[in-house]
């Protein structure tokens, strides 16, 4: 079996904070562009896409993607990667 040290993670996590969602991702905040009721599966596929997009613009994608939540967001940054056709773990 061959192992593959990751060397560029990130993690996402959401922190509501007086009713604001604040996403971070290296101590970056992202501010949310969707709008209307707060949709944490929406908010972080748009987080996840708007870093891999711009990974991909600068050759400066990431090893491994960390999710901080369940299934259904950890669902909703699969499916960003999906949309990019982004390989990634």
């Amino acid at each position: 079996m061959i192992f593959k040290f990751q060397r560029n993670f990130l993690i996402f996590k959401v922190n509501r904070s007086g009713g604001q969602d604040v996403w971070n991702h290296r101590y970056r905040k992202y501010k949310i562009k969707q709008q209307g009721k707060p949709d944490d599966f929406a908010s972080i596929h748009e987080v996840v896409r708007r870093r891999l997009e711009r990974g991909k613009q600068d050759g400066d994608l990431p090893d491994c993607l960390m999710i901080d939540g369940g299934i259904g967001q950890l669902a909703a940054a699969c499916s960003a990667r999906d949309d990019l056709d982004v390989q990634i773990d």
